[in-house]
């Protein structure tokens, strides 16, 4: 009897694991679908010079694309974060391959 609530207890246990993965894959994907939809539309690069007039209108520039791209709200935090870190934050639990940025 014992034997038997182990193996269930070990089957469950590995069911678990692997679904837990399986969501892990499913969202590293998704934010990586989205980052590659923002990069395409060639996002303007914001360098700090011009004042904020030039802030703004980069903003907006940035949130034009994410509307374009129906970007979910919460990969927009994720995503104005690699944007503002200038590609130094991982994403998922890799960096750019070529160390590119925007």
């Amino acid at each position: 009897m014992n034997v038997m609530a182990a193996a269930i207890t070990a089957q469950t246990h590995a069911k678990t694991q692997r679904d837990l993965e399986k969501r892990d894959r499913k969202v590293l994907a998704a934010g990586t679908r989205v980052l590659t939809s923002f990069n395409n539309q060639n996002p303007p690069k914001f360098r700090g010079d011009g004042g904020p007039a030039a802030a703004d209108l980069w903003l907006q520039a940035i949130e034009k694309i994410l509307g374009a791209i129906h970007c979910p709200e919460d990969e927009m935090v994720t995503l104005a974060t690699y944007i503002v870190r200038g590609c130094r934050i991982l994403v998922g639990k890799h960096e750019p391959a070529n160390g590119s940025c925007l």
